[in-house]
């Protein structure tokens, strides 16, 4: 393990582009030569699960020509 320090301008506002900095200082275990670090940023798939939900494409389509989309749950791994 290791620590992380992000700098960034302050306050920061929704809709503003800045530069945020991350410097990773390694651990006493270090780290492989050809080891990478990863960087998780906070999406949707962060937030509690919820079930899938489904649309409608069409109003004006009856029956069987009715057509359903799907909004399934997001993976970002």
């Amino acid at each position: 393990m290791g620590e992380i320090q992000i700098r960034y301008p302050e306050p920061l506002i929704a809709g503003r582009l800045v530069t945020v900095v991350f410097d990773y200082i390694v651990g006493p275990e270090g780290m492989a030569e050809d080891g990478r670090l990863r960087i998780g940023l906070p999406s949707v798939a962060w937030a509690k699960p919820e079930v899938p939900q489904y649309y409608f494409w069409s109003e004006f389509a009856r029956g069987k020509n009715r057509r359903y989309t799907q909004y399934d749950r997001v993976n970002t791994t």
